[in-house]
């Protein structure tokens, strides 16, 4: 099936359109039902269908960004349509691949280009200063007219990025005024709740600071990415109320952290510090216990090694505590391997292959 007739400025206006909404589905429907992708040097596409295609910007971003590269090269999507270029930047972006994301930025800025994309470009473009630690030149950015233009969910993007350089810049109270202009209607409206209470507990104003991260972390639970802010918030109201030695109150807002979530290991080891710092390592060691049998390459498993053995030691059972501490020492002589062997792997030059997906 085709699509609708239209130019194809429209077709890239409407991906556009659809790409700064985050409207994953309306970007795909610019797509014929039938179309196909291909992986070269395959003569056979590697995508085929509107769904499959959905699917994969969804579920597999590196590969989108292989994807895009490579269909750029074959001329699928070429320079001149700008919003590939835009997207493949914000890829690297994500990625941390600062040189490719800046050299497409500011190719694109050198551009006769729409008003909303170049305000977008200079978004990116402070993103990347951010995630380099420029964070002068980001916030120079952010605050010019150069972001006049975008859209209203990217000019809240533009507030969170601008809010996030002034907290690293211990700059709390401006941060706060910034986030306080997000709509409470808007999606990211969590991410500002939660940047704001970082910055009142950074600026001195733990007790707000901590009444605003449960509000968070009480939310209804919602999507992935939102889940992952209520953990997140979670866990910091975690280790500032262990901090302030209110063990309690660290305790029961720890154990709102999903069990399986992406923070699930920081909560476990965290969890465990209230229980040993309030006193109580018979209730810190099964935590501690159970954390050291998942992946050894996480660091939050990586403390817990140490720390089972030292809540042995605290309850006096010494000969437990020196089988833990000669099990740590074994784990840890392990991954220094693991890590020896990678800088090998890495210097090979090869590394970057092993990370594209293989065709099937």
């Amino acid at each position: 099936m085709a699509l609708p007739c239209m130019n194809p400025q429209d077709v890239v206006q409407r991906q556009l359109d659809a790409y700064n909404r985050h409207d994953l589905a309306a970007f795909v429907a610019t797509y014929a039902e039938d179309a196909e992708l291909y992986r070269v040097p395959a003569t056979t596409p590697a995508l085929r269908g509107r769904q499959a295609l959905g699917d994969f910007y969804r579920d597999h971003r590196f590969q989108a960004l292989s994807l895009l590269v490579e269909n750029e090269k074959r001329g699928l999507f070429d320079q001149s349509t700008d919003y590939a270029s835009l997207l493949m930047g914000e890829l690297y972006v994500a990625y941390g691949l600062s040189k490719p994301a800046e050299d497409i930025f500011n190719k694109l800025l050198k551009k006769d280009i729409l008003t909303r994309t170049r305000a977008e470009t200079w978004l990116h473009k402070a993103e990347l200063h951010y995630q380099q630690d420029q964070f002068d030149e980001a916030r120079e950015i952010l605050e010019s007219d150069r972001v006049n233009g975008l859209s209203p969910e990217l000019s809240t993007q533009r507030d969170l990025v601008l809010a996030n350089v002034l907290i690293a810049t211990k700059h709390f109270s401006q941060a706060q005024k910034v986030l306080d202009g997000v709509p409470d209607s808007s999606p990211d409206r969590i991410f500002a709740d939660y940047n704001i209470a970082v910055a009142m507990i950074r600026n001195q104003q733990t007790d707000a600071g901590l009444k605003l991260l449960a509000r968070v972390y009480n939310r209804p639970k919602s999507d992935p990415t939102h889940d992952a802010v209520r953990d997140r918030a979670a866990l910091t109201a975690g280790l500032v109320n262990i901090k302030e030695k209110h063990y309690d109150a660290a305790v029961n807002a720890l154990a709102r952290v999903a069990t399986e979530g992406p923070f699930s290991n920081d909560a476990m080891l965290t969890m465990g510090l209230a229980f040993y710092n309030a006193d109580e390592p018979q209730k810190a060691l099964p935590l501690w216990l159970a954390l050291v049998n998942r992946n050894s390459a996480d660091s939050s498993v990586q403390e817990a090694l140490g720390l089972a053995p030292q809540a042995y030691e605290k309850l006096g059972a010494l000969p437990q505590a020196l089988t833990g501490y000669r099990y740590a020492a074994a784990t840890y002589r392990d991954e220094l391997r693991k890590v020896e062997a990678a800088i090998l792997n890495i210097d090979k030059g090869t590394w970057l292959e092993s990370l594209l997906p293989t065709e099937k």
